[in-house]
Protein backbone atom coordinates (compact mmCIF):
# COMPACT_ATOMS: atom_id res chain seq x y z
CA UNK A 1 0.00 0.00 0.00
CA UNK A 2 0.84 3.91 -0.74
CA UNK A 3 2.55 4.93 2.82
CA UNK A 4 1.21 8.14 3.70
CA UNK A 5 3.03 10.32 6.34
CA UNK A 6 1.80 13.13 8.49
CA UNK A 7 3.20 16.52 8.73
CA UNK A 8 3.01 18.95 11.50
CA UNK A 9 3.17 22.09 10.08
CA UNK A 10 3.56 25.25 12.57
CA UNK A 11 1.94 28.36 11.35
CA UNK A 12 2.20 30.31 14.69
CA UNK A 13 3.14 29.85 17.88
CA UNK A 14 0.59 27.25 19.44
CA UNK A 15 -1.01 26.42 16.10
CA UNK A 16 0.15 23.59 13.76
CA UNK A 17 -1.82 22.58 10.50
CA UNK A 18 -1.23 18.74 9.74
CA UNK A 19 -0.96 17.36 6.09
CA UNK A 20 -0.92 14.24 4.44
CA UNK A 21 1.91 13.81 2.21
CA UNK A 22 4.80 10.42 1.46
CA UNK A 23 7.39 12.57 2.86
CA UNK A 24 7.95 13.10 6.37
CA UNK A 25 10.85 15.78 5.29
CA UNK A 26 8.88 19.27 5.77
CA UNK A 27 11.31 21.57 3.49
CA UNK A 28 10.88 18.94 0.79
CA UNK A 29 6.85 19.15 0.90
CA UNK A 30 7.35 23.10 1.16
CA UNK A 31 9.08 22.71 -1.94
CA UNK A 32 6.71 20.34 -3.89
CA UNK A 33 3.58 22.45 -2.56
CA UNK A 34 5.18 26.10 -3.86
CA UNK A 35 6.19 23.58 -7.63
CA UNK A 36 2.14 22.54 -7.63
CA UNK A 37 1.57 26.38 -7.92
CA UNK A 38 3.68 26.55 -10.54
CA UNK A 39 2.25 23.72 -12.35
CA UNK A 40 -1.18 25.16 -11.96
CA UNK A 41 -0.58 28.74 -13.84
CA UNK A 42 -0.28 26.88 -16.89
CA UNK A 43 2.64 29.33 -17.97
CA UNK A 44 5.74 28.25 -19.86
CA UNK A 45 7.92 30.90 -17.57
CA UNK A 46 6.78 29.23 -14.60
CA UNK A 47 7.54 25.55 -14.85
CA UNK A 48 11.57 25.78 -14.76
CA UNK A 49 10.85 27.03 -11.42
CA UNK A 50 8.26 24.33 -10.68
CA UNK A 51 11.05 22.08 -12.18
CA UNK A 52 14.02 23.37 -10.08
CA UNK A 53 11.87 23.00 -6.81
CA UNK A 54 10.99 19.48 -7.53
CA UNK A 55 14.56 18.67 -7.82
CA UNK A 56 15.58 19.77 -4.48
CA UNK A 57 12.94 17.90 -3.06
CA UNK A 58 13.69 14.42 -4.36
CA UNK A 59 17.40 15.70 -3.30
CA UNK A 60 16.14 16.26 0.65
CA UNK A 61 14.26 12.71 -0.06
CA UNK A 62 14.79 10.63 -2.63
CA UNK A 63 11.79 8.21 -1.91
CA UNK A 64 9.47 11.10 -2.40
CA UNK A 65 7.26 9.26 -5.20
CA UNK A 66 4.75 12.14 -5.70
CA UNK A 67 7.58 14.96 -6.04
CA UNK A 68 9.60 12.58 -8.86
CA UNK A 69 5.92 12.67 -10.31
CA UNK A 70 4.86 16.03 -10.88
CA UNK A 71 8.32 16.90 -11.99
CA UNK A 72 8.05 14.28 -14.97
CA UNK A 73 4.32 15.92 -15.59
CA UNK A 74 6.19 19.18 -15.71
CA UNK A 75 8.98 18.01 -18.05
CA UNK A 76 6.86 16.25 -20.22
CA UNK A 77 4.56 19.49 -20.36
CA UNK A 78 7.24 20.97 -22.82
CA UNK A 79 6.50 18.30 -25.31
CA UNK A 80 2.51 18.15 -24.25
CA UNK A 81 2.02 21.96 -25.19
CA UNK A 82 4.60 22.51 -27.98
CA UNK A 83 6.91 24.99 -25.82
CA UNK A 84 10.20 23.29 -26.90
CA UNK A 85 12.11 25.04 -29.91
CA UNK A 86 12.99 22.12 -31.89
CA UNK A 87 11.57 18.30 -32.58
CA UNK A 88 14.63 16.96 -31.01
CA UNK A 89 13.91 18.87 -27.63
CA UNK A 90 10.43 18.07 -27.43
CA UNK A 91 11.42 14.21 -27.94
CA UNK A 92 13.82 14.64 -24.75
CA UNK A 93 11.11 16.30 -22.67
CA UNK A 94 8.78 13.30 -23.88
CA UNK A 95 11.42 11.02 -22.85
CA UNK A 96 12.80 12.33 -20.07
CA UNK A 97 9.02 12.81 -18.64
CA UNK A 98 8.11 9.39 -18.38
CA UNK A 99 11.46 8.36 -17.28
CA UNK A 100 11.08 9.94 -14.12
CA UNK A 101 7.11 9.51 -13.81
CA UNK A 102 8.16 6.02 -13.82
CA UNK A 103 10.40 6.40 -11.77
CA UNK A 104 8.12 7.19 -9.27
CA UNK A 105 6.27 4.09 -9.52
CA UNK A 106 9.12 1.97 -8.86
CA UNK A 107 9.73 3.64 -5.74
CA UNK A 108 5.56 2.81 -4.83
CA UNK A 109 4.04 1.69 -7.52
CA UNK A 110 0.47 2.61 -5.87
CA UNK A 111 1.31 6.61 -5.43
CA UNK A 112 -1.95 8.33 -7.04
CA UNK A 113 -0.29 11.25 -8.36
CA UNK A 114 2.30 8.89 -10.45
CA UNK A 115 -0.58 6.63 -11.22
CA UNK A 116 -2.58 9.45 -12.39
CA UNK A 117 0.35 11.50 -14.39
CA UNK A 118 1.42 8.36 -15.94
CA UNK A 119 -2.52 7.78 -16.74
CA UNK A 120 -2.31 11.68 -18.16
CA UNK A 121 0.56 11.29 -20.56
CA UNK A 122 -1.08 7.99 -21.92
CA UNK A 123 -4.39 9.94 -22.30
CA UNK A 124 -2.28 12.70 -24.52
CA UNK A 125 -0.93 9.87 -26.73
CA UNK A 126 -4.58 8.22 -27.34
CA UNK A 127 -3.96 5.23 -25.30
CA UNK A 128 -7.14 5.12 -23.90
CA UNK A 129 -7.42 1.70 -22.41
CA UNK A 130 -3.80 2.17 -20.75
CA UNK A 131 -5.11 5.57 -19.54
CA UNK A 132 -8.19 4.32 -18.13
CA UNK A 133 -6.77 1.21 -16.29
CA UNK A 134 -4.03 3.26 -13.93
CA UNK A 135 -7.34 5.50 -13.24
CA UNK A 136 -9.13 2.58 -11.77
CA UNK A 137 -6.15 0.98 -10.12
CA UNK A 138 -5.63 4.80 -8.39
CA UNK A 139 -9.52 4.55 -7.40
CA UNK A 140 -9.29 1.62 -5.75
CA UNK A 141 -6.55 3.15 -3.57
CA UNK A 142 -7.62 6.39 -3.34
CA UNK A 143 -11.78 6.63 -4.05
CA UNK A 144 -11.99 10.07 -2.61
CA UNK A 145 -8.88 11.71 -4.83
CA UNK A 146 -10.88 15.00 -6.39
CA UNK A 147 -8.17 14.87 -8.79
CA UNK A 148 -8.85 11.00 -10.10
CA UNK A 149 -12.54 11.93 -11.07
CA UNK A 150 -11.21 15.23 -12.79
CA UNK A 151 -8.89 13.02 -14.87
CA UNK A 152 -11.89 10.71 -15.10
CA UNK A 153 -14.15 13.37 -16.22
CA UNK A 154 -11.44 14.78 -19.34
CA UNK A 155 -11.18 11.34 -20.63
CA UNK A 156 -14.86 10.55 -20.67
CA UNK A 157 -15.60 14.16 -22.37
CA UNK A 158 -12.30 13.26 -24.90
CA UNK A 159 -14.24 10.00 -25.44
CA UNK A 160 -17.18 11.81 -26.43
CA UNK A 161 -19.18 10.47 -22.95
CA UNK A 162 -20.46 13.85 -22.53
CA UNK A 163 -22.83 12.81 -19.64
CA UNK A 164 -20.10 11.02 -17.95
CA UNK A 165 -17.78 13.55 -17.99
CA UNK A 166 -20.26 15.28 -16.16
CA UNK A 167 -20.58 13.13 -13.68
CA UNK A 168 -16.99 12.53 -12.36
CA UNK A 169 -16.38 16.05 -13.09
CA UNK A 170 -19.15 17.35 -10.67
CA UNK A 171 -17.98 14.69 -8.26
CA UNK A 172 -14.09 15.65 -7.98
CA UNK A 173 -15.49 19.22 -7.47
CA UNK A 174 -17.69 18.20 -4.50
CA UNK A 175 -14.78 15.88 -3.08
CA UNK A 176 -12.47 19.28 -3.52
CA UNK A 177 -14.10 22.57 -2.22
CA UNK A 178 -10.77 24.22 -3.08
CA UNK A 179 -10.45 22.85 -6.15
CA UNK A 180 -7.94 24.36 -8.93
CA UNK A 181 -9.04 26.07 -12.16
CA UNK A 182 -7.82 22.58 -14.36
CA UNK A 183 -10.34 20.92 -12.11
CA UNK A 184 -13.21 22.94 -13.43
CA UNK A 185 -12.83 23.25 -16.89
CA UNK A 186 -13.70 19.82 -18.72
CA UNK A 187 -17.15 20.14 -16.74
CA UNK A 188 -17.60 23.60 -18.42
CA UNK A 189 -16.86 21.99 -21.36
CA UNK A 190 -19.05 18.89 -20.93
CA UNK A 191 -22.14 21.38 -19.96
CA UNK A 192 -21.39 23.23 -23.66
CA UNK A 193 -21.33 19.70 -25.45
CA UNK A 194 -24.79 18.64 -24.09
CA UNK A 195 -26.49 21.92 -24.58
CA UNK A 196 -26.19 22.71 -21.06
CA UNK A 197 -25.29 26.60 -22.03
CA UNK A 198 -26.06 28.31 -19.07
CA UNK A 199 -24.57 26.10 -16.57
CA UNK A 200 -21.47 26.08 -18.74
CA UNK A 201 -20.99 29.79 -17.94
CA UNK A 202 -21.03 29.56 -14.62
CA UNK A 203 -18.36 27.36 -14.59
CA UNK A 204 -16.87 29.60 -17.30
CA UNK A 205 -16.73 32.75 -15.02
CA UNK A 206 -15.80 30.57 -11.88
CA UNK A 207 -12.95 29.65 -13.76
CA UNK A 208 -11.72 33.12 -14.71
CA UNK A 209 -11.77 34.11 -10.97
CA UNK A 210 -9.59 31.48 -10.67
CA UNK A 211 -7.49 32.27 -13.39
CA UNK A 212 -6.85 35.33 -12.02
CA UNK A 213 -5.96 33.74 -9.01
CA UNK A 214 -3.35 31.54 -9.95
CA UNK A 215 -1.84 33.39 -12.61
CA UNK A 216 -2.78 31.42 -15.66
CA UNK A 217 -1.35 32.57 -18.93
CA UNK A 218 -3.01 34.53 -21.53
CA UNK A 219 -3.50 31.52 -23.88
CA UNK A 220 -5.28 29.88 -21.16
CA UNK A 221 -7.55 32.74 -20.83
CA UNK A 222 -7.82 33.56 -23.85
CA UNK A 223 -9.25 30.26 -25.04
CA UNK A 224 -11.73 30.25 -21.68
CA UNK A 225 -13.17 33.70 -23.34
CA UNK A 226 -13.64 31.69 -26.98
CA UNK A 227 -15.38 28.64 -25.22
CA UNK A 228 -17.75 31.17 -23.44
CA UNK A 229 -18.36 32.72 -27.18
CA UNK A 230 -19.80 28.89 -27.85
CA UNK A 231 -21.80 28.92 -24.66
CA UNK A 232 -23.08 32.35 -25.73
CA UNK A 233 -23.94 31.49 -29.34
CA UNK A 234 -25.92 28.72 -27.44
CA UNK A 235 -28.24 30.99 -25.95
CA UNK A 236 -28.30 32.35 -29.24
CA UNK A 237 -26.75 35.51 -27.67
CA UNK A 238 -24.60 36.72 -30.35
CA UNK A 239 -23.37 40.29 -29.05
CA UNK A 240 -22.17 38.59 -25.79
CA UNK A 241 -20.37 36.12 -28.30
CA UNK A 242 -18.67 38.32 -30.60
CA UNK A 243 -17.58 40.50 -27.11
CA UNK A 244 -16.38 37.25 -25.59
CA UNK A 245 -14.53 36.41 -29.13
CA UNK A 246 -13.14 39.93 -29.33
CA UNK A 247 -11.57 39.66 -25.23
CA UNK A 248 -9.81 36.21 -26.81
CA UNK A 249 -8.75 38.29 -29.92
CA UNK A 250 -7.31 40.66 -27.51
CA UNK A 251 -5.47 38.19 -25.31
CA UNK A 252 -4.09 35.62 -27.12
CA UNK A 253 -5.25 35.40 -31.02
CA UNK A 254 -4.24 31.86 -32.10
CA UNK A 255 -6.72 31.28 -29.69
CA UNK A 256 -9.63 32.81 -31.91
CA UNK A 257 -8.09 30.89 -34.86
CA UNK A 258 -10.44 28.50 -36.66
CA UNK A 259 -7.77 26.63 -37.69
CA UNK A 260 -5.62 26.21 -34.46
CA UNK A 261 -8.81 25.34 -32.69
CA UNK A 262 -9.73 22.81 -35.19
CA UNK A 263 -6.88 21.26 -35.17
CA UNK A 264 -6.79 21.05 -31.21
CA UNK A 265 -9.80 19.72 -31.05
CA UNK A 266 -9.63 17.43 -34.22
CA UNK A 267 -5.90 15.44 -32.40
CA UNK A 268 -8.23 15.18 -28.57
CA UNK A 269 -11.34 13.61 -29.70
CA UNK A 270 -11.10 9.79 -30.19
CA UNK A 271 -14.01 10.69 -32.86
CA UNK A 272 -13.06 14.30 -34.63
CA UNK A 273 -16.35 14.79 -35.25
CA UNK A 274 -16.61 15.87 -32.01
CA UNK A 275 -14.88 19.25 -32.86
CA UNK A 276 -17.33 20.28 -35.31
CA UNK A 277 -19.59 21.76 -32.47
CA UNK A 278 -17.37 24.41 -31.21
CA UNK A 279 -15.94 25.19 -34.96
CA UNK A 280 -19.59 26.16 -36.16
CA UNK A 281 -20.19 27.92 -33.28
CA UNK A 282 -17.16 29.98 -33.13
CA UNK A 283 -17.29 30.62 -36.67
CA UNK A 284 -21.15 31.86 -37.10
CA UNK A 285 -19.68 34.41 -33.95
CA UNK A 286 -17.06 35.46 -36.41
CA UNK A 287 -13.71 33.74 -35.85
CA UNK A 288 -11.73 33.33 -38.94
CA UNK A 289 -9.13 31.02 -40.14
Amino acid sequence: ETVVKELDIRLTEGETMRVRSDTKNLDAWICFANARTCYQTFNKDEYPKGIELLERAVELDPEYASAWALQGLMRYAFFKRNWNDTSELAAVSRKRGIEIVEKALEIDENNVMALNVRSEMYGNERQWDNALALLNKAIAIAPSDSRIFAQLGKYKFLLGEFGASIEYSEKGIRLDPFHSFWQLSYLARAYNWTGRYEEALNVFERMLRLCEKENCSILVTGSVHSEMAMSYMGLGMEAEARAHLKETLRLYPKSASLRIIRNYWTKKFKDPSHADKIIDALSRAGATE
